[in-house]
């Protein structure tokens, strides 16, 4: 009974899960700062929260969220690349800003970073973060609850759209399938 209370919540957070909001669309609310000490602050939330962006000749996007307690972010997927440059990067660390500078930077401090293009469309890009060499590493979902991204295209003009997915923690979901089941029961005695 458990198990299929909480196989139903989690399908209902599925479901809910299922939109996509455009957090941010460079096309229409502007660039992107170039101010790694004080990234764009973007709202997220349960859900796909996509990013569209463009970059190029060093022009360097810095955005920010924050996690609130119960999400994780699970997946970090491009959606859309496109450029005759294949290679842009994406970094992320914890916390409000970047501290490193992007014109000697040490990726010993960054939390995660990978190179991204063409190639990668369809793919997470959050395990790969994770897994990158001399960044201090993590194993997703990361939760929280404050990020710094910093993505930048040194070469040829390029857009971007970014997919961030965010879900209830796994104990979040317990504890709500395990409030419904309760109220189930409560209600099964009273009725």
């Amino acid at each position: 009974m458990f198990t299929r209370s909480l196989f139903l919540v989690a399908l209902g957070t599925l479901a809910a899960v299922g939109h996509s909001i455009v957090m941010w669309d460079e096309n229409i609310q502007g660039d992107l700062t170039d101010d790694r000490f004080n990234p764009e602050f973007l709202s997220l939330s349960v859900g796909s929260n996509v990013l569209i962006g463009n970059t190029g000749f060093s022009d360097r996007d810095y955005f920010r969220f924050s996690l609130a307690p119960g999400q994780a972010l699970t997946s970090v997927f491009l959606r859309d690349y496109v450029s005759v440059d294949d290679i842009s990067f994406l970094a992320v660390q914890e916390g409000t800003f970047i501290t490193e500078d992007p014109l000697n930077a040490n990726v010993g401090n960054l939390l995660g970073w990978t190179f991204f293009g063409a190639p990668e469309v369809g793919v997470d890009l959050l395990p790969l973060m994770g897994s990158n060499w001399g960044s201090i590493g993590f194993a997703p979902p990361l939760t929280g609850p404050n990020y710094a991204w910093w993505l930048q295209q040194t070469g040829d003009p390029t857009s971007y759209a970014l997919e961030f997915n965010v879900v209830p923690e796994p104990s979040t979901l317990l504890v709500t399938a395990g409030l419904a089941l309760g109220l189930r029961r409560r209600a099964k005695r009273q009725g």
